[in-house]
């Protein structure tokens, strides 16, 4: 993951063929011939990028319960920050390069549809305005850890109140509240 790690140094302007072959220990020309251009490079690594993070988070739990929804989120930020930088880096960049939009809206479709799905199995039914509102939340959540670096309780604190908040939706669908 070379190019997370260059993003993640040097800014998305810094994202270079020659600059992720070095990250890589790597010739130039093959960065070159497995991913075509710069924008080859950053579309097959956001879209990686999104494969990790949904793999190795508790987004969408076996459980099927509200508090194990993305539970594991703000260690999963201190472990992975360099993921969750690169993808706050690309979302920012997607405002001033049209052509990353569309992977950026894959990428947004991919973590709603976890979101929805997680959501679906704790009895909230399939809703995804209620999925993209809950994803919202836990990605703000991340965002404020990665850039502000807050303490890993405070936002423990913030995702225990997140996912009162998803059980009280519940229940009030459910006219148990």
């Amino acid at each position: 993951m070379a190019a997370i790690a260059v993003v993640t140094a040097r800014g998305m302007r810094g994202l270079t063929i020659r600059a992720v072959a070095e990250q890589a220990g790597v010739s130039h020309g093959l960065v070159r011939w497995h991913f075509g251009s710069r924008d080859g490079l950053l579309e097959a690594t956001m879209a990686r990028s999104v494969e990790l993070s949904i793999s190795t988070t508790e987004l969408e739990p076996e459980s099927g319960q509200i508090e194990d929804i993305a539970a594991d989120l703000p260690e999963w930020v201190l472990k992975e920050e360099e993921l969750a930088a690169f993808q706050f880096e690309c979302m920012l960049e997607a405002r001033r390069k049209e052509a990353l939009g569309p992977h950026v809206q894959e990428m947004y479709r991919e973590y709603i549809d976890s979101t929805r799905r997680a959501l679906e199995k704790a009895g909230l039914g399939d809703d995804v305005d209620l999925a993209r509102a809950v994803f919202a939340l836990f990605d703000g959540l991340a965002l404020q850890q990665t850039i502000l670096v807050s303490d890993k309780e405070a936002v423990t604190r913030s995702l225990d109140a997140a996912h009162e908040m998803i059980r009280a939706v519940r229940d009030s669908r459910n006219g148990t509240a």
